[in-house]
C-alpha cells in the first residue's frame, strides 16, 4: 500500500461519525466508538436518563466521557504528516483566486467564501460575515440536525409502508373471507339457489367476454393508429431531406394528413355487483345473522382541527370508561403520542409503551401542546397532577386523537384553547 493510500485509510478512521470532520477532543464511549466531545454532548442534549451511542445505540450509564489521548496524538501526527505532502494543494484551495488572499470569512447572505478584500466589494456590504471555522461548525451542526430529521422521516415512511402492507393483507383476508362466505352460502342452498348461482356466473362471464371483445377492438384500433403515425413520420422524414420545391409541394398534403388524424375512442368499463335473489327462507336467516355481526373492537378518530404551530390546550372527559386513549397524531396516523387505559393499566405510548402509576383515577384529562418547544403534556384534572410528557420536534401537522375503546359510553371534548404566539 502506498503512503498516500495509507494516509487516506487513517484519515477515514479518524472522522467523527456525527460532524464528519476530524475528531476534536476525542472521547470514547463504553461500547468503544470515538466522537468529538462537543458533538457527543450535543447529541445527548435531549436525553435525560438514557444516553444512546449514535452508532450502535448502546445505552451509556453516565455522562462522564472517557478521553482518548492516544487517538488525539495519532490525529495530530496524521495532520502534520498529511499537511507536509499536501501543503501546496491546501494553500491553493484556501486562497482567493481573484485577490490571492486566504479565504478566511463566510458570507451568510450569499453563502460564499471570501477573503478580507472581497468583503470590500459592494455585493457584500452590510452582510453578516463569520470566520470560516465558526461557520463550518454551525453548518456541520445544522447538517447533523437535518440528518436526524431525515432519519425520522424515513422511519415514519417505513411505518406508513408497514401500515399499507397490513391493510393489503387485511384486504386479502377480507376478500378471501367474502369469497368463502359466498361459496358456502351457495353450497348450502337447494337446486334453485344453485341455478341462480350458475345464471349469475354465466352473466358475469358474458360481461367479461363482452368487455374483452371491446378491449381487443380498442387495442386493434390503437395499433392501426400507431402504424398510421409511424407511416406519417417516415413520410415526413423522407420529405424533409428532399428538394425545396418538393418540400413545399408536399407540405400542404402532409399538414392535412396530420390534421385529419384522430385518436381512436376506447371503451371504459366498471364491474358492478351482480344482483341475485335467494328464497324467502334464506333471506330471513340472513336478516337474523346480520343482527349478530361483530363490531370493531376499537374506534379511533381524529379531530377536524389541524395544529401546525402555536400552543393549544383541550380537555377530554373519560369518566368511568374501562378503556380509552387520547393524544395527538399525524394526519395519516403514522405517528401518535398518546396515553391510554388498557386492561386496567395506564400507559404512555409513542413507539414503545411506558406504564404509568397514578395516585387517582382520572375522569377528566387535560392535554397541552406546544409546537415550538416540541412538548405534549397530559394532566389529571381530578387532583391537578401531571401524568406524562412527550418531548419531540413536530415536523408535520398534528390533529387531536381519540379512541373510545370497547364500551359504548362516549368521550366528551370539554374545550379547546389555542394561541399562535
Amino acid at each position: 500500500m502506498e503512503v498516500s493510500e495509507a494516509l487516506e485509510a487513517v484519515q477515514a478512521e479518524i472522522k467523527c461519525p456525527i460532524c464528519a470532520g476530524n475528531i476534536r477532543n476525542p472521547v470514547t464511549t463504553h461500547c468503544g466508538h470515538n466522537f468529538c466531545r462537543f458533538c457527543l454532548q450535543q447529541s445527548w442534549m435531549n436525553h435525560e436518563h438514557s444516553l444512546p451511542c449514535p452508532i450502535c445505540h448502546h445505552k451509556c450509564q453516565e455522562r462522564n466521557l472517557i478521553p482518548n489521548n492516544l487517538l488525539g496524538r495519532i490525529i495530530h501526527i496524521t495532520k502534520c504528516f498529511h499537511s507536509s505532502g499536501n501543503e501546496v494543494k491546501l494553500k491553493e484551495e484556501h486562497m482567493c483566486k481573484r485577490h490571492n488572499q486566504v479565504l478566511s470569512l463566510f458570507c451568510e447572505e450569499n453563502l460564499q467564501l471570501l477573503c478580507p478584500q472581497c468583503t470590500q466589494a459592494p455585493d457584500h456590504q452590510d452582510h453578516d460575515l463569520r470566520p470560516v471555522e465558526e461557520a463550518a461548525s454551525h453548518y456541520r451542526q445544522w447538517l447533523s440536525e437535518w440528518s436526524e430529521t431525515l432519519k425520522k422521516n424515513v422511519a415514519e415512511v417505513k411505518e406508513l409502508e408497514a401500515t399499507q402492507d397490513i391493510k393489503a393483507q387485511e384486504m386479502n383476508r377480507l376478500m378471501y373471507t367474502r369469497r368463502q362466505t359466498l361459496v358456502s352460502s351457495f353450497e348450502h342452498l337447494d337446486e334453485v339457489v344453485k341455478s341462480v348461482q350458475l345464471e349469475t356466473l354465466f352473466r358475469l362471464e358474458e360481461k367479461q367476454r363482452d368487455i374483452l371483445r371491446e378491449l381487443n377492438i380498442d387495442i386493434t384500433a390503437l395499433n392501426n393508429y400507431i402504424s398510421t403515425l409511424k407511416a406519417l413520420i417516415k413520410e415526413v422524414t423522407d420529405k424533409s431531406v428532399s428538394s425545396e420545391l418538393n418540400v413545399l409541394r408536399e407540405a400542404r398534403r402532409i399538414y392535412h394528413m396530420y390534421e385529419s388524424l384522430e385518436l381512436p375512442s376506447f371503451c371504459s368499463f366498471r364491474v358492478r355487483n351482480e344482483i341475485y335473489y335467494f328464497p324467502p327462507l334464506y333471506s330471513t336467516l340472513n336478516t337474523i345473522m346480520q343482527r349478530f355481526k361483530k363490531f370493531p373492537l376499537h374506534l379511533e378518530v381524529l379531530g377536524c382541527q389541524v395544529f401546525k404551530w402555536g400552543r393549544h390546550y383541550w380537555e377530554v372527559q373519560v369518566e368511568d370508561k374501562s378503556s380509552w386513549a387520547v393524544g395527538v397524531c399525524t394526519q395519516r396516523m403514522s405517528t401518535c403520542q398518546k396515553i391510554r387505559l388498557k386492561g386496567g393499566k395506564y400507559e404512555a405510548v409513542r413507539n414503545d409503551s411506558v406504564f404509568l402509576s397514578l395516585n387517582e383515577k382520572p375522569r377528566r384529562i387535560g392535554i397541552y401542546l406546544d409546537s415550538l418547544l416540541g412538548l405534549i403534556s397530559f394532566y389529571n384534572l381530578n387532583d391537578r397532577s401531571h401524568i406524562y410528557s412527550f418531548h419531540e420536534k413536530f415536523n408535520r401537522p398534528l390533529k387531536p386523537y381519540f379512541c373510545v375503546g370497547r364500551d359504548p359510553s362516549p368521550l366528551k371534548i370539554c374545550g379547546l384553547e389555542s394561541s399562535d404566539e
